[in-house]
């Protein structure tokens, strides 16, 4: 029998590639270890794509499904509870992780039995929309007592610069899973009340937003050069309205194999639903697959397989 499978994680450990210098125009005292000329510390990372973490409906265990397997997608019928066994505070291994294995009632995307869970109050507190959110926060700082440590980040891609915030541990994974040119570490703190503050002060200035979405062909059109001198710039401007923040390395993620990009569409998963497709890689938010007949690459926005019944495996 054919079975749908829950895709819970895309599995990546990115592996810092390369450290270069990136020449900032005439910044030399804003930029933290900026060298003569104005020139920064740029670290380059590649996605390290590992596979799928795939969840057997109503099994609460996962397995991995590397690069070269066969499937088929399709648009999920229901959606799965978000909750796992993983720790908030640290990294855990996420193969190692138990997932629930019930449906969504809340909006947020659990069930009723860890609507209230520690997890929900973290989820809560990251991607709640405003300042909505912040009560949340407080909740998850009293709950972890200061164990966790989170970072408030920048990200510009096109010459639009998006702020962000997330635990410190997560901070090159979590750039893995967005468009972005270049990005840099703005503060860091035990508290996740205060990195979410200033993330939502910072999204109302101006110039800055906390939400990025481009097409996929679009994220491949970068230009690092000029989105370098625009972040940075941008970032000394609100050094002189009162945030005390000061750009130091600077990060970038890149693909496994860039030139496998070259030749990517993006498709909708509608599309693909018939199609048998083999596992490729992983970029910016979005899976790769082969389409052997066709002869071609695609890519698929993974938030729209993620926690759904939306996979079947076929070797």
């Amino acid at each position: 029998m054919v079975e749908d499978l829950i895709p819970r994680l895309v599995y990546f450990e990115p592996k810092l590639d390369s450290t270069s210098e990136v020449k900032v125009l005439s910044l030399q005292s804003f930029v933290s270890g900026g060298g003569p000329g104005g020139r920064v510390l740029l670290d380059r990372y590649r996605t390290g794509f590992k596979g799928l973490l795939l969840q057997p409906v109503g099994v609460d265990s996962v397995l991995l499904v590397g690069p070269g397997t066969k499937v088929r997608i399709k648009e999920p019928s229901q959606r799965f509870c978000l909750w796992h066994t993983g720790d908030i505070a640290e990294k855990d291994n996420p193969l190692s992780r138990k997932y629930c294995v019930e449906t969504v009632v809340t909006p947020q995307g659990f069930c009723p039995k860890h609507r209230n869970t520690l997890r929900a109050i973290y989820t809560l507190c990251f991607t709640l929309g405003g300042s909505g959110s912040l009560e949340y926060c407080r909740q998850l700082d009293k709950a972890l007592a200061g164990e966790g440590r989170y970072s408030v980040y920048a990200t510009v891609l096109h010459g639009k610069v998006k702020v962000g915030s997330t635990r410190s541990w997560r901070y090159v994974e979590r750039l893995s899973e967005q468009p972005h040119s270049v990005s840099t570490v703005l503060a860091e703190t035990t508290s996740s009340y205060e990195a979410r503050s200033l993330e939502l002060r910072l999204g109302r200035i101006s110039g800055l937003t906390e939400h990025l979405k481009f097409e996929f062909r679009k994220i491949l059109e970068e230009d690092l050069a000029r989105d370098v001198n625009v972040l940075v710039n941008k970032l000394r401007k609100l050094s002189q309205h009162g945030f005390a923040l000061e750009v130091g390395k600077l990060v970038k993620v890149d693909a496994d194999d860039p030139t496998i990009l070259r030749a990517v569409s993006e498709r909708r998963v509608s599309e693909l639903s018939d199609k048998t497709l083999e596992l490729v890689s992983y970029y910016s938010g979005y899976l790769i697959f082969h389409d052997p007949a066709d002869s071609a690459y695609v890519a698929v926005r993974a938030n729209q397989l993620l926690h759904g019944d939306s996979i079947v495996v076929l070797s």
